[in-house]
């Protein structure tokens, strides 16, 4: 599988990366993406837990693994420098339902109507 691997990351699964994923076993597999490429951009060694894949998994019903990447390129690139900002980044603060949710309003439009 992917755990403690790097195979997946960026392969063969661009169609699924702009869109929701609604197989809970595509939600899975995209969550151990998400939290390696976190580990990735912010030089961290998250391990696959479950608190941290059901979290990412949850947030997976509602943005696109995409949107989740672009969360962790903006987060690491506004707090990466920051002492004080840095060590939240991380799957507890990142993928909180209701911060992320803000976090991609921030670059992309809401659709439904919501403001």
């Amino acid at each position: 599988g992917l755990v403690g691997g790097r195979e997946g990351i960026g392969g063969d699964r661009k169609g699924l990366e702009g869109t929701l994923m609604s197989s809970k076993a595509a939600r899975r597999t995209a969550a151990l993406e998400v939290l390696e490429y976190l580990n990735q951009q912010a030089g961290r060694h998250y391990k696959p837990t479950k608190s941290h894949t059901t979290m990412i998994e949850a947030r997976l019903k509602d943005h696109s693994l995409q949107d989740l990447r672009d969360v962790i390129d903006s987060k690491v690139e506004e707090w990466g420098k920051n002492e004080k900002m840095e060590p939240y980044l991380r799957p507890q603060t990142l993928f909180n339902a209701k911060n992320c949710d803000g976090y991609v309003g921030v670059f992309k439009p809401i659709v439904g109507g919501k403001k």
